[in-house]
């Protein structure tokens, strides 16, 4: 992980939980607050919040997908920790799939790096 006054750059290996992973990288560089900058890299095993028939269902995918775009932020709430917003875009590269929606838990199929503009710390 690197850091400097703007940006964190955070890699993950193989089979990290990316939420999790992602939280911990913000708790140790005491970052209050950012939003997701870009992405690079797949996921597998996770799902997402989609909007679907008028409402918001979860969805589990199984395949890898490589992650495509990035949006959302994350904030530290004063009494009930981190707040996520992670806004994912990817496509299946065996059939061509394309999925987007609210991560709400996935793990990385091989590195997977996202940059952070960081908005405030601690």
């Amino acid at each position: 992980m690197d850091f400097d006054a703007k940006e964190l750059s955070i890699s993950l290996e193989d089979s990290e939980e990316v939420i999790s992973s992602l939280l911990k990288a913000l708790e140790e560089h005491k970052v209050k607050q950012c939003s997701f900058a870009s992405v690079s890299g797949k996921i597998t095993d996770f799902d997402l919040r989609v909007f679907q028939g008028g409402m918001f269902q979860k969805k589990h995918f199984d395949e890898p997908y490589k992650i495509v775009t990035i949006a959302g932020n994350v904030k530290l709430k004063q009494g009930s920790g981190y707040v996520v917003h992670l806004i994912l875009g990817g496509a299946n590269l065996s059939n061509t799939k394309q999925v987007s929606g609210e991560l709400e838990k996935g793990y990385t199929s091989g590195e997977l790096t996202i940059r952070a503009k960081i908005t405030e710390i601690l």
